[in-house]
């Protein structure tokens, strides 16, 4: 179930053709943008959630407070794309301060601790689209989450 979490543009694209339609019927829908360091991964999710604003969507981007490497406001792909966000403690301040936007974008996903999974399962049950990039391994090659993998299906 873990591959059907791992989208890329096309297959969303192909599967969703309206997502206004998508979230008046209640359902949200969680992406997940893994990879490597230096994968792009941020610049992918600055792509989508910019698609989104472009499309007249109301957009909340939030970072981790301690991930300061470009900027302790914005979230900075490797390549100089910025888009502001909002520094946050955790999972729970998430839920708290998305309000009413209809994307929420997440940076750094590593970062964030257990609550996060219960914040995004929330936000997508409420008719969101949930975007968070982050890291697939630690520095020792072991999965970022192991523990959780299974419970970021989209069938929970």
């Amino acid at each position: 179930a873990c591959h059907a979490v791992l989208t890329n543009d096309l297959i969303m694209a192909a599967m969703i053709k309206d997502v206004r339609d998508f979230a008046a019927h209640g359902w949200g829908r969680l992406e997940i943008i893994t990879g490597c360091m230096f994968s792009g991964k941020t610049n992918r999710l600055i792509r989508r959630l910019e698609r989104a604003v472009a499309a007249g969507q109301t957009v909340s981007v939030f970072k981790h407070q301690i991930d300061r490497r470009y900027s302790t406001r914005d979230v900075v792909s490797h390549d100089g794309r910025r888009l502001p966000a909002q520094a946050i403690a955790g999972g729970s301040e998430l839920l708290l301060r998305s309000g009413r936007a209809e994307v929420i974008g997440i940076d750094e996903g590593q970062f964030f601790d257990g609550e996060l999974l219960a914040a995004c399962s929330a936000l997508r049950a409420s008719g969101r689209r949930v975007i968070v990039a982050g890291l697939n391994l630690r520095s020792e090659e072991r999965r970022v989450g192991k523990e959780c993998r299974s419970r970021w299906s989209p069938y929970h």
